[in-house]
């Protein structure tokens, strides 16, 4: 039975039921759920599947009982949202995917396709593809509509998909907000995440000059003031991270994200100096690298040396790092000792995204470490007993000044601190109080106004994932579960920073990216072409863009060409030196878009060559062949053509060889 709710009324019907020699007096209808009475009784089934006995008795007391089976389905649902644009060219793919109604007789069909699109079904019944591949000829708007159905309900997903030309998307300019923003307070300084990917509407990293590398990106406010940004992640097949340095994060942001445009000397391009994070945090690990060391991308560089085997899966933001629970096993180690810049004595700031394995028996798990003993050992540390969250900082048993610790048990706002999903948790401490944070709320608050005192001789390496062994091994109490995203600060960031971090990284439509409508930037529309010229020939590169106002510059190998200027580039007599890349940069008063790429290959030497037999070849050099050569063919034994010469091969006249 199919279903397009969360029940279905259905009718069990007995009329066919009868007594030879009397009257059946009673219909009992039994589930394990419940049970009915009556010969056409109507129940209320949620999707599942019930055996259902009936038996009838009658005016003599005998009975009978005979029992079925019935299947309810769930709704037949959408699980898969379609790409809205397609450059000509290029391959449009769609993964479709539905879920209820009956799996054994679901279709997916497409209906009022182009010729150039079709639905490819995978043969499981759930998912289907459609595809295909755009030219230019289909530019333009296209309403398709995709039918799945199970034989008694069908549903629909109408859509428009846009054909653009070839790198029309070039130029194209997005705008950033943050329209229902939600945070305490708005947050200054701030590194905010932005997700790049084929979720944004109109995106695509074929439209970007470099879809490789994404160094053609460019961010701004409105009024044109330039930000600062960092790559931490690029995939473009997939979903992509930057870090973007915003000057203020509130309700009232605007930012806007230019394609294409490279060479744009106002704005700056992708920092690898790990100046986005200067004076935000002291160390930054995104945890993202597949093997090897685990990178701090802050600019003093102290890397996470890897003890035992630590995997990665997909995390929070990228990859992040696999934790077996072994004491003595996995953990990440910043360096011998502790770093002077992880010297914290009144201020600080520790947080991470974690993920705890349910059942793994672990009593204790460390998820940060920088303590030379548990009970009263200087340092801090972030860790769970059992399910309890817990933190602290503590200075050296005798000193006289104490120590702290933060615990909140079992519960958190009534919410089980929970296993196997990612929650973000993160310690303050600004000289004087001591705060806990979980999924971005304050969830602990205890004085103290002491100082970590750090003795002479005893400086813990702070640890990702485990304790501090040293040489006492219990103090290992490794993590179980994987971790993203572990920052370090000497300061105490705000609530409304601490809320902006869970937030702004948890909720993947935080950010509204949409498309600059009003953008008058130039766009190009048909690209520079790569050819191969024949030596002392020559050769045209021309670029076709629309707007207002538009200025050209070619370059050769990433330099600027003196006096090349226009929206065509032309070389009568072509030499060596010409061979190479080439680009043009089309600006405006608003903006500029850089080209993609155009290699010139210059073939020094054309030869025309007749097979006799074997390698016997009658071989014809052309006129820039070198002097001596008389026009005539010359029969000569060759071999393969040599590797580090270029060749072009044409018929003679009269053969077919």
């Amino acid at each position: 039975i199919g279903d397009g709710g969360d029940s279905k009324t259905v009718i069990l019907d007995a009329s066919a039921s009868y007594d030879p020699d009397g009257s059946i007096e009673i219909y009992q209808w039994n589930r394990d759920s419940g049970g009915a009475l009556g010969v056409q009784p109507e129940v209320d089934l949620a999707p599942g599947v019930y055996d259902i006995t009936l038996t009838v008795i009658d005016d003599g007391g005998a009975h009978d009982s005979t029992t079925m089976r019935i299947n309810v389905y769930p709704g037949l649902n959408w699980e898969s949202k379609p790409n809205t644009h397609v450059e000509v060219g290029q391959t449009y793919l769609y993964a479709l995917h539905i879920s209820g109604g009956n799996p054994g007789t679901r279709t997916i069909t497409g209906h009022g396709l182009p010729q150039w699109l079709a639905v490819y079904d995978s043969g499981d019944s759930s998912t289907a593809a459609l595809t295909g591949s755009p030219s230019a000829d289909d530019v333009g708007a296209i309403a398709i509509t995709i039918r799945a159905e199970d034989g008694q309900h069908s549903i629909e997903q109408s859509f428009t998909v846009t054909v653009w030309e070839a790198g029309a998307g070039l130029g194209t300019r997005f705008r950033i907000t943050i329209p229902d923003y939600q945070g305490p307070e708005a947050v200054e300084d701030y590194p905010l995440l932005l997700r790049l990917g084929p979720h944004i509407d109109s995106f695509h990293y074929q439209h970007l000059a470099y879809p490789s590398s994404g160094s053609d990106l460019r961010f701004s406010l409105m009024d044109g003031t330039p930000i600062p940004f960092s790559i931490g992640h690029w995939d473009p097949e997939g979903e992509s991270a930057l870090w973007l340095r915003m000057p203020r994060v509130d309700g009232d942001m605007e930012v806007l994200m230019t394609l294409g445009d490279e060479a744009h000397s106002s704005l700056p391009d992708s920092s690898t100096d790990g100046s986005v994070w200067v004076g935000l945090y002291d160390s930054v690990w995104h945890l993202d690298e597949a093997s090897g060391e685990r990178k701090d991308s802050s600019p003093n560089q102290l890397h996470a040396q890897v003890h035992g085997d630590i995997e990665y899966i997909t995390g929070m933001v990228g990859r992040a790092a696999v934790f077996d629970g072994s004491d003595g096993n996995t953990a990440l180690r910043i360096g011998d000792t502790l770093a002077a810049q992880h010297r914290y004595t009144t201020t600080l700031t520790f947080e991470s995204w974690v993920w705890i394995r349910r059942f793994s028996h672990r009593h204790y798990r460390q998820i940060l470490s920088q303590s030379d003993t548990y009970h009263s050992g200087s340092g801090y540390n972030s860790n769970m007993l059992d399910n309890d969250l817990r933190t602290s900082i503590g200075v050296e048993a005798g000193t006289g000044s104490g120590n702290a610790r933060i615990r909140v048990d079992g519960q958190i706002a009534e919410i089980t601190v929970p296993e196997e999903q990612w929650m973000h948790l993160a310690t303050t401490w600004n000289g004087s109080r001591m705060r806990l944070y979980f999924n971005g709320e304050e969830v602990a608050d205890e004085a103290f106004p002491y100082e970590i005192d750090y003795p002479d001789g005893i400086l813990a390496p702070l640890v990702l994932g485990a304790g501090f062994n040293g040489s006492n091994p219990v103090q290992n109490r490794s993590l179980d579960g994987y971790l993203d995203e572990v920052r370090v600060a000497g300061h105490a960031h705000s609530p409304a920073w601490i809320w902006l971090n869970y937030h702004s990284v948890y909720h993947h439509d935080f950010l509204h990216i949409e498309p600059d409508v009003g953008s008058d930037l130039p766009v190009i529309t048909s690209h520079p072409q790569s050819q191969a010229i024949v030596l002392n020939s020559p050769f045209t590169l021309s670029v076709t863009a629309t707007g207002e106002d538009l200025n050209y510059q070619w370059r050769y190998q990433g330099i600027d060409i003196a006096d090349a200027t226009d929206p065509t580039y032309h070389i009568l007599t072509s030499s060596l030196d010409n061979a190479g890349a080439y680009r043009v940069l089309v600006s405006n008063p608003q903006g500029s878009v850089l080209s993609q790429e155009a290699n010139i290959t210059i073939l020094s030497r054309m030869i025309s060559m007749n097979r006799i037999e074997g390698n016997l070849w009658n071989i014809d050099p052309d006129e820039h062949a070198g002097a001596g050569d008389d026009g005539s063919l010359d029969p000569v034994p060759f071999g393969p053509l040599p590797a580090e010469r270029d060749h072009q091969m044409r018929l003679i006249p009269g053969t077919s060889n």
